[in-house]
């Protein structure tokens, strides 16, 4: 039986799954974005976190041909226009 999840969460979960797993943690529950910043699945888009996140339209590597990819991104990390807090995208 295949279960439906709803576009949101499947954009959240792909995100996270490119995130980097920290060995000895449950990936589903804690990850590391590309600066290394551990990040918490339940604090997502939580910005006054410690470990709050969110998701970002990163440049692809050249591996993916150009195409742009949506990542977990913390919230200190690298300050890009973010597809989940476009209100904030004027700022950067």
């Amino acid at each position: 039986m295949t279960t439906h999840l709803e576009p949101e969460y499947q954009r959240l979960l792909a995100a996270w799954e490119q995130a980097e797993m920290i060995p000895g943690v449950n990936p589903s529950y804690s990850r590391k974005d590309r600066a290394g910043r551990v990040m918490l699945w339940d604090d997502y888009n939580k910005a006054v976190s410690r470990y709050g996140w969110t998701t970002a339209v990163m440049p692809a590597s050249p591996q993916k041909a150009g195409r742009k990819c949506e990542e977990a991104l913390h919230f200190k990390s690298e300050k890009m226009p973010t597809v989940t807090d476009k209100h904030r995208s004027d700022k950067w």
